[in-house]
This record gives structure tokens, sequence and C-alpha cells, in this order.
């Protein structure tokens, strides 16, 4: 066997890992996206409906105007949304054996 066709085996072999990786990866990835449809809802609406418009600008209101608190609805908002993404992402890590 020379040089040329050494080389162009191991190239082959090597393409060929390749593949083996990308098809393991799109494997994991299909698994991820599974487990993110299958989270559960923890607020179904059955049990907290969604809120009107109307109360949520009354919330926003109350919160503007009571002593302590003093800030707008996207506040608090923003704090409940970052929460809610920390526990999303523990939920993953969790469920791909990544307890932190």
């Amino acid at each position: 066997m020379n040089n040329k066709e050494y080389l162009k085996r191991e190239v082959e072999a090597i393409n060929r890992k390749s593949e083996y990786i990308k098809e393991g990866r799109q494997i994991e990835k299909q698994k991820i996206i599974e487990e993110i449809e299958n989270l559960p809802n923890p607020y179904p609406l059955d049990i907290f409906p969604k809120l009107k418009d109307w109360q949520l600008r009354e919330i926003n209101n109350w919160l503007l105007r009571t002593k302590g608190f003093e800030f707008p609805l996207d506040r608090l908002s923003a704090e409940l949304m970052r929460r809610a993404r920390e526990n999303v992402k523990q939920e993953l890590l969790n469920s791909l054996g990544e307890k932190e």
C-alpha cells in the first residue's frame, strides 16, 4: 500500500466517524427537544386561568401606588420570568442527568 492509498483510507475512516458523531448529535438534539416538549405545565389553565388585560392594569396601578412597592408590573414580571427561566434550566439539566 502506498502513501496515497493509506491517506485515502484514513480520510474515509475519519469521514465515517464524523458521520457517526453527527448522527449521535442529532439523536441527542431530538431527545432534548422531546424533553422540553414533555415538560409538565405546573400552571394549567383550568386551575390558574389567564389574567385579563384590565386585571393586569389594576395590579400595575396598585403596585405603583402602594407604599413599600412603588414599582411597575414589568419589574415584577421580569423577576418571575428570571425565576421561571432558572427552573426550566434546572429541569433540563436534571432530565439530562446533569444535576447541579
